[in-house]
């Protein structure tokens, strides 16, 4: 792996990020790289010396690490919880991972620490919490009651807003998070359900695995959900105005929404903006974008198609 420092970042944090003492252990799959997209995982193993990171870029997950340690350091020497502890159960023949960042043992209770967004946060209370997140918190679950016959029986996200803002608070309420931690309470999935899940992202990370082995580069592509897609969007705008009137997923809804909401005396000041979708994650978040047939094709494709503008007579 390649790193560049283009914005001077200075050698003593440099040294922090390259101190980093994570590992997985002697397991196959760690559950985080389990959640990962089949095809982000290989590709990173296949173009790792290739891949070009900037250290600026890194300053979060940083952040975080700093944070964890300084919460375990903490408790340490408490009998009333475990932090930090890694358990590990066979599926499929592979040894599978998790580590769990703390346990809260009278209350039965899993936390797993975040150093997020505010936004995220807000969008979580408001549109549900990150999937991402729930099957992680429930796989972690699962190997700690698999591993030690003991029982979990709440499961929390803590959140630690970086960029949480008084006055955006009394600006705008909720659900914009009322302080800087936010605790969000996570769904607890039936057994079976949680099995099902680890079993079929085993299978599907072994099986391309051995389609790699055996020289074929055809790998599972990456869906919606996993490359954080964005939907097309036609923004009804007019002209003098800034924010859009309305966002809606057709031009044929557009046309209909003007009709029914906009004077027609109006209709010269009336455009319909077209924004194509995109794959948020692929293009500002994973380090193997550059390598991916699958979203460089879809780059390709969409070369000059991204945004176009109509007046609304010319729309109808």
């Amino acid at each position: 792996m390649k790193f560049t420092n283009k914005f001077n970042v200075p050698s003593e944090i440099i040294r922090a990020y390259h101190n980093d003492k994570y590992n997985k252990g002697d397991s196959d799959f760690s559950i985080t790289g389990l959640i990962t997209p089949p095809q982000q995982r290989v590709l990173r193993e296949m173009y790792k010396p290739e891949i070009t990171i900037d250290y600026s870029d890194e300053i979060w997950k940083l952040l975080g690490s700093g944070i964890h340690a300084v919460i375990e350091r903490a408790n340490e020497n408490y009998t009333d919880n475990i932090t930090e502890q890694r358990f590990t159960v066979d599926i499929l023949g592979k040894k599978v991972s998790g580590q769990i960042d703390n346990l809260n043992i009278p209350e039965k209770k899993l936390e797993d620490w975040k150093v997020t967004s505010a936004y995220t946060v807000k969008n979580a209370i408001k549109n549900g919490i990150k999937s991402e997140w729930v099957s992680q918190l429930n796989s972690y679950k699962y190997l700690y009651e698999k591993s030690t016959g003991k029982k979990i029986d709440q499961l929390n996200i803590i959140c630690l807003c970086r960029d949480w803002n008084r006055w955006e608070f009394e600006r705008s309420g909720s659900p914009y998070p009322e302080c800087p931690i936010a605790t969000l309470p996570v769904e607890i999935w039936e057994t079976e359900k949680t099995e099902k899940f680890l079993t079929d992202r085993v299978a599907l990370h072994k099986a391309t695995d051995i389609a790699v082995e055996m020289g074929i580069r055809v790998m599972p592509a990456c869906t919606d959900e996993e490359r954080w897609m964005k939907p097309d969007e036609f923004r009804v705008t007019k002209k003098g105005r800034k924010s859009a009137m309305r966002r809606l997923p057709s031009e044929e809804e557009a046309n209909e929404w003007i009709k029914k909401n906009v004077p027609e005396k109006i209709h010269k000041d009336i455009s319909i903006v077209f924004i194509k979708g995109e794959a948020t994650r692929c293009k500002a978040y994973c380090p193997v974008s550059n390598f991916c047939s699958q979203y460089q094709e879809e780059v390709k494709n969409s070369e000059g198609g991204e945004q176009w503008t109509k007046n609304s007579k010319e729309a109808t």
